[in-house]
């Protein structure tokens, strides 16, 4: 046995990194830390096999070489290769052949590992894998900075665990702030298969329970209703309740509901939806517009929405002639839902009608209301029983006078949008 204890080649630490879902995921990852720490007492490093060892000098200085199942020991670190090269003058150990560095339940693997105590760079190349107890992450390459104490994984970035999958370009993590990126093609999967996000980058800060993923980021929910949330940038931020936040250009697609609208915000402890900015919601055939609006789905069941001034309910009365509109305005307008179909409608001030006539499906003209108050049932998203309320003033409009000129018949602020967002399935694992 030869002990050597200048060359300091390995410690540790370990690190978990919870990333999210759509609306739950949680990011899981480790890297190993190549180079001794700069603070603390140094460990002597004990090497316990070599087949040989030569001793040499080069242009940069003296060379120690060990060679043939060599096997170094510092602490529970356990060091094994098939070569060792110690550059002494300059400070730089390289480690070739199946190198293995284990500490406890962490095993790393790469055919090449490297330390340069003048740049205080560890790295890791030709294919690294990291396994410690359920957790895995692989990639082409490795590096951890011993001065910025930043570790940093390139190409072909996996992580799984026994709750989640990640792939991406580059994972970086700073061990000082605990802040944790995923740079570029950023794909999350749980491992039950039943949400998944993606993103140009992510970012997670542990210390403040918060998480970013912006560009192209999109999050799917494939249990029980699906729901695809997309927008520039999902936010996350944990507390006494969750809040989810999507920005700029947010899309909401599912079975059902569809909704745009420049900002979203989702409290996941009153199960309420916000949205900001000309949002427009899309309910079966009917499609509603507001200053804001506010989606009630506890348990993630939507039972009501609540358009909030300057609303708009319209819907399509018949394909067969696609310029005839029922439309219903007010301050305000609540739509009940139940079992993923709309049944109740109450419009509250300023509440105004325009409802199509047909009869054995030929135009019949038109009827227009106004009133204080407007309450409808709706059967097959068609209204029903339409009552009006308080101040009520109604006129009909023959077929003669309504063909040719149903651009004339609209309510104030009306509008009808063709750009409802539909669901798409998201990424394989």
């Amino acid at each position: 046995m030869m002990m050597y204890t200048k060359i300091a080649l390995v410690d540790r630490r370990f690190v978990d990194m919870p990333l999210f879902f759509a609306l739950h995921l949680v990011f899981l990852a480790a890297f190993p830390v190549l180079g001794q720490e700069e603070t603390g007492p140094q460990q002597p490093i004990i090497l316990t096999n070599a087949d040989s060892l030569l001793g040499s000098q080069v242009s940069d200085g003296s060379v120690r070489e060990f060679m043939g199942r060599v096997r170094f020991v510092q602490g529970n670190v356990v060091v094994t290769c098939q070569r060792a090269v110690h550059h002494l003058d300059v400070n730089r150990v390289e480690l070739f052949g199946n190198v293995i560095v284990t500490q406890g339940s962490m095993v790393m693997k790469a055919p090449i590992m490297t330390y340069d105590g003048a740049t205080f760079l560890a790295t890791a190349l030709g294919g690294v894998r990291v396994v410690d107890s359920a957790t895995t992450i692989t990639s082409r390459s490795g590096t951890y900075s011993t001065k910025t104490h930043v570790a940093v994984f390139r190409d072909s970035v996996r992580v799984t665990d026994d709750s989640m999958s990640i792939r991406t370009d580059t994972l970086v993590y700073e061990r000082d702030t605990k802040l944790t990126r995923a740079l570029h093609s950023v794909v999350v999967w749980n491992k039950a298969g039943t949400a998944c996000l993606v993103g140009d980058t992510a970012l997670y800060d542990k210390p403040g329970n918060f998480m970013r993923v912006h560009g192209r980021a999109s999050s799917w929910q494939l249990e029980n209703d699906s729901l695809l949330v997309s927008a520039d940038t999902l936010e996350q931020q944990r507390g006494d309740t969750t809040i989810f936040t999507a920005r700029r250009n947010v899309e909401l697609a599912g079975k059902h509901l569809a909704g745009r609208g420049a900002l979203m915000v989702y409290n996941e402890g009153t199960g309420i939806i916000e949205l900001f900015d000309q949002p427009v919601v899309w309910n079966d055939s009917t499609m509603l517009v507001a200053d804001s609006i506010r989606v009630l789905a506890p348990q993630r069941t939507v039972s009501r929405i609540d358009g909030i001034q300057h609303a708009m309910l319209v819907s399509r009365t018949d394909t067969t002639y696609p310029d005839r509109f029922d439309q219903i305005s007010g301050d305000n307008i609540t739509l009940t839902i139940e079992a993923d179909t709309l049944r109740r409608l109450t419009s509250v001030g300023n509440a105004r009608s325009i409802t199509y006539r047909y009869e054995d499906e030929r135009p019949e003209g038109l009827t227009r209301f106004t009133s204080d108050t407007i309450k409808a049932e709706f059967e097959d998203g068609k209204p029903h029983d339409v009552y009006w309320l308080g101040g009520v003033h109604g006129e009909q409009h023959p077929e003669r006078i309504v063909a040719g000129h149903v651009t004339d018949h609209r309510l104030p602020g009306f509008i009808w949008r063709e750009d409802r967002p539909r669901f798409v399935l998201p990424p394989k694992p």
